[in-house]
């Protein structure tokens, strides 16, 4: 399909965070113009993920403030769940009814019009399970899991491990010198469910991730 020259010529940023990380890893996106690309009702903006997966994100925040970098920013989500690397760009979709715009226009008569703005690249390593492990992984509710981390530098501060259900704790600090310091910490799961816990080091790259099945 031939790109819409105007719009096209439109520049995006697109931005995300974290931009690596072990697998199951969750990415958060956002596309940034100085000014609307969509010069007409056809017209979508969503993501390549890279993976395969195409991802709307069909709503504009006209942000128009310092803390936004002034201009329309579209957001989205995405979790990678096989190690690689991906590469992630800014699609401009054409050929849009009223309702498929509303969805993302990702429906049938859609098209990619053209990528926007220089891409950005995820790298997905596998999951480090030698650094974190749990038990039981799956019962019935209420079920209590014990969780066990090593950290890679056992003197550095800022581990923390994500539980899955909205509580994230923090990993004491070794003793200076310590070069092993293990650290169990045991979580009550109260609503039935699947959770993702992630071990996370200071700078938010997750270590390793389990899954809990609470039923």
């Amino acid at each position: 399909c031939v790109a819409d020259a105007t719009v096209a010529s439109t520049a995006a940023t697109l931005t995300a965070a974290p931009t690596s990380g072990s697998a199951a890893l969750p990415v958060s996106f956002q596309a940034h113009f100085s000014t609307n690309p969509l010069d007409t009702a056809s017209h979508s903006v969503g993501i390549d993920f890279g993976d395969g997966t195409l991802g709307s994100t069909a709503t504009a925040v006209d942000c128009m403030s310092s803390s936004c970098n002034s201009g329309y920013n579209y957001f989205g989500t995405h979790t990678y769940s096989a190690p690689g690397t991906y590469t992630a760009k800014v699609i401009l979709y054409s050929g849009c009814t009223a309702d498929q715009r509303a969805g993302g226009c990702t429906g049938a008569g859609a098209q990619i019009s053209s990528y926007l703005g220089p891409a950005t690249v995820i790298s997905v390593s596998a999951s480090q399970s030698n650094y974190i492990s749990a038990g039981p992984t799956s019962g019935a509710s209420p079920l209590t899991v014990r969780f066990s981390m090593l950290p890679p530098n056992p003197t550095t501060f800022g581990y923390g491990l994500d539980l899955g259900d909205g509580q994230t704790i923090g990993a004491p600090t070794c003793a200076a010198g310590a070069t092993s310091c293990p650290f169990q910490y045991d979580h009550t799961y109260t609503t039935t469910g699947t959770y993702t816990a992630r071990y996370k080091d200071p700078s938010g790259t997750v270590l390793g991730s389990i899954t809990i099945t609470v039923q």
